[in-house]
């Protein structure tokens, strides 16, 4: 079983990551993934080859067709990177 907990995501290459790890997971296949969510054929592939940038609302679907839900944490590293920006504007 992959580690689904814990992993930030900060791009759409971090979210085809996790994709595939959770359809290799629960042994699905692209094309039966394509059809839980809704999806086109062949869409699957293209995202987690990232051929493809998914939205926000394929990731939803996704989400929903591959029960992984979205926790909001705070991200460290970004965070500090951020600060100046965030403190100038005051």
């Amino acid at each position: 079983m992959v580690a689904m907990t814990g992993r930030l995501i900060r791009s759409a290459a971090d979210w085809a990551a996790v994709f595939r790890d959770r359809i290799s997971e629960l042994g699905l296949s692209h094309l039966e993934v394509d059809h839980i969510a809704g999806l086109p054929d062949g869409y699957t592939n293209k995202i987690v080859n990232a051929k493809k940038r998914p939205g926000a609302r394929t990731i939803e679907r996704y989400c929903d067709a591959l029960a992984i839900a979205i926790r909001p944490e705070v991200d460290a590293e970004r965070e500090t990177i951020m600060r100046d920006q965030w403190n100038s504007r005051r």
